[in-house]
């Protein structure tokens, strides 16, 4: 006999509830941890601060969803969350209680335990739980619930300005038609300002670092989308004479996004919470100030992603009523002003992208790798004022990115072989050639794609055992 909707509707409460209820119990032992902890343990206190805020996130998002929203992925989403939680994290959490750690058979196991197993064990559960909150799943409730504030006013300044406003309803059908989970990628596109040229694999190792998923590290599922992308002009050739090219050999072309497009995403990113740009929080400011939009400060507390472009003195004054800690990617450009500028307050980024600050310098850098910023996956200084790499970049126990591309560095501190990067990018420096015998075998063992020079890439599955002769 077949389950009636209103069973099957309520076996589907009763797996989120389920889930909800080990994802809150979980969320509270992270909190009795952190008071039991010792001060001086930093690396595990800032795992189980970020657990706790993360176990938050998720359990605030399946609260806020209504069964109308629940679907297969939804329900398949739960059930991940409560093997991974039940499984991997609760392994990692009783390494790591202090209340575990002093009985005498704990003491002699340890004994024969590398010192650092605990945090790495910490860390991996760190990696997989964000992965899982970022899902896709995540914004489902959100998405048709949406009033794309800002982007009709956007279009009208297009009218007045000579340009044919193109109908609402074409891009609302556009953006659905994207597979699911996709969109958000579609979305990510705002991250960069208006006008910015990125190269196709320097966006998907961005995108797969943003979603968890640098594991995969260039999928061919990655390259079809993005094939899609080019196809239905979501993002363009930057080359004036690009219109009919293959979109399938861009490996090393330039491309940027459709100015229409990006006022659009950006409206739909800031109204779901996905990602806040300079333009649509100086929007938000404004509104919030006279009280005459429905989006104001208090539905903005969760800014998972900001993109900076410009210095507005009002998105400096928002930016402190915000928890900062909850913000995994920011990307800041153009001459925002660094004085003022709370760096200090993003402990808990998977991706900072300062390519083009204008006023970002070596002492900025410091102040990022000693900020304890150890879950940080990817780093980007590209076309900055950096002239050297610190020795504190060790402190990014993390990093598995780092384009250091059109900056001034000439050199690589031995520190840097403590980083297990996979991707390093010295594009445009000073540095034509790696001469240390310790830097190429400390980097080779971990290292999937290195660039230097010019454009020119070298892969890893062809330098898996050797460098080729001119990088030494």
């Amino acid at each position: 006999m077949e389950p009636t909707a209103s069973t099957v509707e309520e076996m589907e409460k009763m797996e989120i509830e389920e889930a909800l209820s080990l994802l809150a119990s979980t969320r509270e032992r992270c909190s009795e941890m952190l008071q039991a902890t010792p001060r001086g343990h930093d690396l595990s206190l800032r795992c189980l601060e970020f657990l706790e805020k993360e176990l938050s996130y998720i359990v605030a998002c399946l609260t806020a969803m209504s069964l109308e929203h629940v679907n297969g992925e939804t329900l398949e989403w739960a059930e991940k969350l409560t093997s991974t939680v039940s499984g991997d994290l609760s392994s990692a959490l009783d390494e790591a209680d202090p209340q575990r750690q002093y009985t005498l058979l704990r003491r002699a196991a340890q004994c024969f335990q590398r010192k650092d197993r605990q945090p790495n064990q910490l860390l991996s559960a760190v990696a997989e739980l964000y992965r899982l909150a970022e899902s896709p799943c995540r914004y489902n409730h959100l998405l048709t619930d949406v009033t794309l504030h800002g982007w009709r006013e956007a279009a009208d300044d297009y009218e007045d300005s000579g340009f044919n406003p193109v109908r609402f309803n074409w891009f609302e059908q556009r953006y659905y038609s994207f597979p699911y989970g996709t969109y958000l990628l579609v979305l990510y596109m705002v991250m960069f300002p208006y006008g910015h040229k990125f190269e196709k694999d320097g966006l998907l190792v961005k995108w797969l670092c943003e979603t968890g998923m640098i594991d995969r590290f260039m999928g061919s599922e990655e390259d079809v989308f993005f094939s899609k992308l080019v196809h239905r002009s979501v993002i363009t050739h930057a080359a004036d004479n690009s219109r009919h090219i293959d979109a399938d050999e861009a490996g090393t072309w330039q491309w940027n996004v459709n100015q229409l497009d990006h006022q659009f995403y950006a409206s739909r990113s800031a109204e779901i919470g996905y990602v806040y740009t300079s333009t649509t929080l100086n929007s938000i400011a404004a509104a919030a100030a006279d009280h005459s939009n429905e989006i104001t400060r208090s539905q903005i507390q969760i800014a998972r992603r900001l993109a900076l472009y410009d210095h507005h003195p009002k998105i400096l004054s928002l930016l402190q009523n915000l928890d900062l800690s909850q913000t995994r990617s920011l990307a800041v450009s153009g001459a925002v002003s660094i004085g003022s500028f709370p760096l200090e307050k993003f402990v808990n980024l998977v991706v900072l992208d300062v390519e083009g600050w204008e006023n970002f310098k070596d002492e900025d850098l410091v102040r990022v790798c000693r900020g304890k910023m150890f879950f940080l996956v990817y780093l980007s200084i590209r076309n900055t004022q950096v002239t050297k790499l610190p020795p504190e970049i060790k402190e990014l126990y993390s990093l598995q990115v780092l384009d250091a591309s059109n900056t001034q560095v000439t050199e690589l501190p031995m520190e840097i072989m403590e980083v297990r990067l996979r991707r390093l990018d010295l594009r445009g420096t000073p540095i034509r050639q790696l001469t240390e015998s310790k830097q190429i075998l400390r980097l080779h063992s971990c290292l999937e794609t290195l660039l230097l020079g010019g454009e020119g890439m070298i892969s890893s599955t062809e330098t898996a055992t050797r460098m080729p002769h001119d990088l030494c």
